[in-house]
């Protein structure tokens, strides 16, 4: 990941990185450093979950991506935890 992403690469991740690489994609995300708390590792039922907030976005949406965060306290009735991206749109002016 990035300077401010959790250390530490599994093999799933690996396999990420490489699936990125050969389609192009870029890991979008936030870019200050997580809370403690969003990097704790997380017990529920004996599991150990990491917390993330970043994804794979084209190299030519990249600069429009302005913020990532996680929603914890989102009921989406998954294992997961929401997560939502901001954009910006810039529209052309045509005469």
């Amino acid at each position: 990941m990035d300077k401010n992403g959790i250390p530490g690469q599994t093999d799933s991740e690996d396999c990420f990185v490489e699936l990125y690489s050969l389609y192009s994609l870029c890991i979008g995300g936030t870019l200050y450093p997580l809370k403690e708390r969003q990097t704790d590792m997380e017990i529920k039922q004996w599991l150990h979950k990491k917390k993330i907030d970043h994804a794979a976005i084209c190299r030519h949406w990249r600069r429009l991506l302005l913020d990532a965060r996680v929603y914890m306290s989102a009921d989406v009735r998954s294992d997961h935890h929401l997560v939502i991206w901001a954009f910006t749109i810039k529209l052309m002016k045509t005469i």
